[in-house]
């Protein structure tokens, strides 16, 4: 009890300095929101912003990565799953071929994807792909593999007798994917849903040129507009 006692009362040192690293590493926001809501600096410029634009920064932000991490939640954990429980030719190239999407870079997709579906295209008869679904889609499709290899690694991982016993105990695929499978994965595809949100919200060039401007975009317009790139 006692040493239990030290070991909640002193934190280990790698605790203490992942803190700390975080802590400075928030440091460059808690700056920028600072500014946003203040203007120091910027004559007002940021404040403004703050007042005007931010509602829809955070709302095109908001709208981006839940359809970022819905769409990449299902496409990466069924195809996670098709690739760990099923045989079928070719799977051993789907294996590796399923991840080449992130090699595409999102704002590259962003461009084709949208020439495709103007009027001019050679999908206008589609909806244009455009606006915070559409930005949603093209991540979807691009960051889906961070999902796809966590989530296969992890149904690769769960002891398959598992599910043959429910099998056998009459409970359908259906109810064993998500009552046994899906639980057990969990935990590797909210890591593969984590990297999928922060690719989203870090990028620039396909949310602008999809028309969905989130906060990276904010911030970067109002570094320009108060004369500072620093």
């Amino acid at each position: 009890m006692t040493l239990r006692r030290r070991a909640l009362a002193s934190p280990p040192l790698t605790v203490v300095l992942a803190v700390a690293a975080a802590g400075v590493a928030t440091l460059p926001l808690l700056a920028v929101f600072v500014l946003a809501l203040t203007g120091t600096g910027a004559d007002g410029y940021l404040r403004h912003l703050a007042s005007t634009r931010l509602p829809d920064y955070l709302a095109n932000t908001a709208l981006v990565l839940a359809a970022s991490a819905m769409g990449a939640a299902l496409i990466g954990t069924g195809l996670g799953w098709l690739i760990a429980r099923t045989q079928f030719p070719g799977r051993g190239l789907f294996e590796w071929a399923l991840a080449l999407p992130l090699a595409i870079p999102a704002y590259i997709a962003a461009y084709g994807w949208l020439d495709l579906t103007l009027a001019a295209g050679p999908l206008g008869a589609l909806p244009a792909v455009r606006g915070w679904w559409g930005a949603g889609l093209i991540f979807s499709i691009t960051l889906y593999p961070y999902v796809y290899l966590l989530a296969r690694d992890a149904f690769l991982r769960q002891p398959p007798h598992l599910e043959e016993a429910a099998l056998a105990l009459g409970r359908s695929r259906r109810s064993v994917f998500l009552t046994i499978a899906l639980p057990a994965a969990r935990p590797a595809i909210a890591a593969g849903l984590a990297l999928v949100a922060m690719e989203a919200l870090a990028d620039y060039g396909a949310v602008i040129h999809l028309g969905a401007p989130t906060l990276t975009v904010g911030v970067l317009r109002a570094w320009s507009g108060a004369g500072s790139l620093a």
